[in-house]
């Protein structure tokens, strides 16, 4: 199918929106049902807030047995150290970092309301990239159905 905008999660084509996967098109919603679109900056990740605890409680993690590891070398309470116990602390530091790095990441976004109150947020990193965010939001200024129904907040 020809689309005007293609991301990789949605597509819009003159009178409806996809929903895709692998590029296949899975569900697609008609322009009628659709209640609003809103384009702004956000949240690349859902739900955000449980990547980031769970960084950061690897990040702890990883502290507490550094440093537990540290002062038990420090006032040598132990008399051999195994490598396992150094590489320990660095696999759930890298693993933390990356997460709460990942959930911080912010974007455009397209936010998707449909007329049933049901919602579907997509990242547009992918598009920003390619540089086609402005295929998106000159199609939602020019549609005769989406445009009223439309706001870019980027």
């Amino acid at each position: 199918m020809d689309y005007i905008f293609e991301s990789e999660q949605f597509a819009l084509s003159e009178h409806s929106l996809h929903l895709l996967r692998s590029r296949y098109n899975y569900r697609t919603y008609p322009n009628e049902q659709i209640r609003e679109i809103i384009i702004e900056e956000g949240r690349l990740v859902n739900r955000w807030i449980i990547v980031l605890a769970f960084g950061i409680t690897l990040l702890g993690l990883a502290i507490y047995y550094g440093v537990s590891l540290y002062l038990s070398i420090y006032h040598q309470t132990v008399r051999t150290v195994y490598i396992e116990q150094i590489v320990i602390p660095v696999l759930p530091l890298f693993i933390g970092g990356y997460c709460v790095y990942w959930s911080l990441r912010t974007g455009p976004v397209a936010k998707v309301v449909f007329d049933d109150g049901k919602g579907k947020k997509f990242p547009l990193d992918g598009a920003q990239k390619e540089d086609k965010i402005h295929l998106l939001t000159t199609h939602l200024k020019q549609s005769e159905m989406l445009k009223n129904k439309s706001t870019v907040r980027i």
